[in-house]
């Protein structure tokens, strides 16, 4: 009977017994399935069971008979999303079949070489766009995967010194890559803390420069007023040095030479009171500009700290780490294979 469309469907059960692992990758199992189970898979759509050892394969065809009405008005035939579900299970079952009989077990040089691509590849992947956390998860991911194809291929479960290394490699690069993401997990309070003490330090800045203006004023009005004592002074001393002596003119040498010593006394006072009143104010000048500037470095210092932590962010700079991690794990596998050419021979 012709066969218009069909539905394939494939089921693998692994019946473990030591030897396979229930996560081994498919290319894997292709290499344990015999030549003839291949042939009876493309020959047959019928119900077909397959038992051995370590595996059991059913195929069930399914075959729609034949002049089935097409989907001409509503309610009739099979709805167009059915049909296009069936399509694509079609195209995936001919792709594995294909793959089934084209496919052929890879050696180990291949498999080698194909493991140290995915480890280079992998140690160099640079990541440019933040946030990086789940782009880190999934390289960890592939990581793993990597070696799991390589050691179900290559059998390195028996190799205690090979598990001991790789499962240490993976587990430093994992913690590594876990601080990363949980920094960026704290990255949007960082950034609001940031623009916090921003404006926390614009206005410290500006209590500083009102204080500082403050004192400007208050300097400028005391020492005008300490400024006219002592020109007052002066022009009493000169005044009093202008004065002539005389038995006419009411005033005596003495007396006049008293005048003047008082005269010049007020003015000493006025200059020393000026000078008393400028250092009064550069003091306080400087006591604001201790204390605002501290508070300001404080501030600053917070700034420096959140935008080293924001911008940190936005770059990848597990490069290094992952980078490292592969290089290790190159290494591992090296040793691993020398040991067992050694044991071969």
């Amino acid at each position: 009977m012709r066969t218009n469309r069909f539905e394939l469907e494939a089921r693998f059960e692994f019946q473990t017994d030591g030897d396979i692992s229930p996560n081994a990758p498919y290319s894997y199992l292709r290499q344990k399935l015999p030549e003839d189970w291949k042939k009876r898979f493309v020959e047959t759509l019928e119900h077909v069971t397959i038992n051995s050892p370590n595996a059991k394969i059913s195929l069930m065809g399914y075959q729609q008979s034949r002049g089935s009405p097409r989907n001409s008005g509503r309610g009739r035939g099979i709805p167009r999303h059915e049909k296009a579900k069936i399509k694509k299970r079609e195209r995936h079952s001919r792709a594995r079949l294909l793959s089934l009989e084209e496919g052929q077990a890879q050696t180990q040089e291949e498999i080698l070489n194909k493991t140290l691509n995915s480890l280079s590849h992998l140690g160099n992947q640079r990541f440019v766009v933040s946030p990086f956390g789940e782009q880190l998860n999934f390289w960890l991911t592939n990581l793993k995967n990597v070696l799991l194809e390589f050691e179900s291929n290559m059998g390195t479960a028996s190799d205690e010194h090979f598990m001991r290394e790789k499962s240490q490699v993976i587990s430093d690069v994992e913690l590594k890559l876990k601080k990363r993401i949980d920094k960026e997990a704290h990255v949007e309070e960082t950034a609001r803390n940031l623009s916090i003490n921003k404006k926390a330090l614009e206005e410290i800045e500006k209590d500083h420069r009102a204080a500082l203006d403050t004192i400007r004023k208050n300097e400028e009005t005391e020492v005008n007023a300490r400024s006219a004592d002592v020109e007052n002074a002066k022009a009493e001393v000169s005044r009093i040095s202008q004065i002539k002596t005389g038995f006419f003119r009411g005033i005596s040498k003495n007396g006049k030479a008293q005048k003047e010593t008082e005269a010049k006394q007020r003015l000493e006072v006025a200059e020393k009171r000026l000078a008393e009143t400028l250092d009064s104010f550069n003091i306080q000048r400087e006591k604001t500009r201790t204390e605002y500037g501290e508070k300001e470095l404080a501030v600053s210092n917070q700034i420096e700290e959140n935008e080293k932590m924001v911008t940190s962010q936005e770059t990848d700079d597990s490069l290094e780490a992952r980078h490292s991690a592969c290089g290790a794990l190159a290494k591992t596998i090296d040793s691993f294979l020398q040991r067992r050419s050694l044991t071969e021979k």
